[in-house]
């Protein structure tokens, strides 16, 4: 009896060790075809086994960016670019340039999308560093954050150090870029400057330039450095241009010739009567120069070659 009981239980363990042996070997008959690249799945000859595709990564085994936007593979507006300012008045449409520069609030989404079906770069232009009464969003800035005035009625220095104004400026750029903007041009950015009615700082006025410019590339816009000659080394390589008013009249534009050396453009409106030896002056530096009226209402439109 002992013996039968030996043999049966013989029996069964080289049964079962057969049969394990032999999926054993199909499982390692499985042939792994190594991908000619990185990102290539890997073939499995068994088509009951799973396919297992390898992470993509950058080569160095980080992951790679999210597709970018087109407007994201603009990484600047190089230096030498024609543009057109109008914050006022129905937009005209039929300038010659490669950049339009217009008011966030006042310009349709519509117009926006017109402009870029043609092939332009719109800029949006808001302050970021005052309070204006006419503005759909004036009733948001708490009354301690209005400092004094700027000798334009209804607009004020505002304190932007308050988170709440960091939060209006946050919804500014999010309707930027709802409306299709393609960069900013945040203005009024030199409030330690002047007489604000706040102890701003140079500091101050940086961290808040970097804080716009972290957003605003968050949400795939470019951002300009305006009329903040003595921020300009300080970030000059975080702005990706700059938008600068009468430099050759105030002797300011040494200054802003490096943003020229990346290759980054200098938007330069001046307000006086056409000057060719301005504009000799502006070809030799490579700055984007334009003779404006005050208003700019689109009346006055006169390039430098």
């Amino acid at each position: 009896m002992k013996k039968i009981k030996l043999f049966l239980v013989t029996s069964f363990f080289f049964i079962c060790t057969s049969f394990l042996y032999q999926n054993c070997e199909q499982v390692s008959s499985f042939k792994v075809k190594q991908p000619s690249s990185a990102n290539q799945p890997v073939e499995v000859s068994d088509p009951i086994a799973p396919i297992i595709e390898p992470p993509i990564t950058n080569g160095d085994n980080t992951p790679p960016p999210e597709v970018p936007s087109p407007i994201n593979l603009i990484k600047s507006i190089p230096a030498g670019t024609g543009w057109y300012w109008q914050l006022q008045g129905a937009i005209n449409v039929t300038k010659k340039v490669k950049v339009y520069d217009i008011d966030l609030f006042e310009t349709s989404p519509a117009i926006i999308s017109s402009l870029k079906a043609s092939g332009l770069l719109v800029v949006c232009y808001f302050s970021a560093g005052t309070y204006e009464d006419w503005r759909p969003d004036k009733m948001d800035f708490p009354s301690n954050t209005l400092g004094n005035g700027l000798g334009w009625p209804g607009e004020k220095w505002i304190d932007f150090r308050n988170s709440v104004v960091k939060n209006i400026m946050i919804k500014r750029l999010d309707l930027a870029k709802t409306k299709g903007c393609d960069a900013l041009e945040p203005d009024n950015v030199d409030g330690f400057a002047n007489n604000s009615g706040f102890n701003l700082t140079a500091q101050d006025q940086i961290n808040f330039l970097k804080f716009l410019a972290t957003e605003s590339h968050l949400r795939g816009m470019l951002i300009g450095l305006k009329n903040a000659t003595d921020l300009v080394t300080s970030l000059v390589s975080i702005f990706d241009f700059a938008v600068v008013e009468e430099c050759f009249k105030y002797n300011e534009c040494e200054a802003y010739s490096a943003f020229i050396k990346q290759n980054k453009a200098v938007l330069n409106a001046e307000y006086n009567a056409y000057s060719p030896l301005i504009c000799t002056k502006a070809q030799n530096l490579r700055f984007s120069t334009v003779f404006f009226n005050l208003d700019l209402d689109g009346k006055v439109f006169n390039p430098c070659p």
